[in-house]
């Protein structure tokens, strides 16, 4: 083994619905009903992910360490999307910057009964 992503062989042994070329799953991760789950070409799914349920994954997507997708009613991720996971120092910031992009966060609050809804916006510097 020299990384922590499954090699060709094992990848083929997981059971997913379909997936592409140089997708790269990490031994850390966990898919649960994986003959749901569709993946395109030049994917990247980082450790400790959770993939569950009905999910379409396009091509040249990344997503990193700790996120969750649960797909209860479907979830689709188009081509060139990522899905990154911040730490609870950046939710303090007004954005978080990644390298000549920047995600400016904003939260609506609706009423006290309900959680804060966040919505991101990425820009180009």
């Amino acid at each position: 083994m020299d990384n922590s992503f499954y090699s060709p062989d094992e990848l083929a042994g997981l059971g997913l619905k379909s997936y592409g070329e140089n997708v790269l799953i990490s031994r850390f991760a966990r898919l649960y009903s994986p003959g749901t789950i569709d993946i395109g070409n030049h994917v990247r799914i980082d450790d400790f992910c959770i993939l569950s349920g009905m999910i379409k994954l396009g091509s040249h997507i990344h997503i990193s360490a700790y996120c969750g997708l649960y797909g209860k009613f479907g979830i689709v991720m188009e081509d060139y999307s990522c899905l990154l996971y911040t730490s609870d120092a950046a939710d303090e910031l007004r954005c978080v910057d990644l390298g000549g992009r920047r995600i400016i966060k904003t939260k609506i609050i609706r009423s006290r009964a309900t959680s804060p809804l966040l919505t991101s916006t990425l820009t180009h510097d």
